[in-house]
């Protein structure tokens, strides 16, 4: 029975990590943004055109 609030196939996130640094899944970064950007990488997501993960960086 999946936990409430994680959707029914969602890894918990440790174990995501783990698949992560094993290599197992990967991860597409489009762009990596200073935390002061933060509205900008809004707009970005907003568009609908991501195609991976806007990063910010503090």
């Amino acid at each position: 029975m999946p936990r409430a609030g994680r959707p029914p196939g969602r890894l918990p996130d440790r174990q995501a990590v783990a698949l992560a640094e094993q290599g197992v899944v990967t991860f597409f970064i489009q762009d990596r943004l200073p935390l002061a950007d933060a509205a900008e990488a809004w707009k970005i997501s907003s568009t609908g055109q991501v195609r991976g993960k806007i990063i910010l960086i503090p």
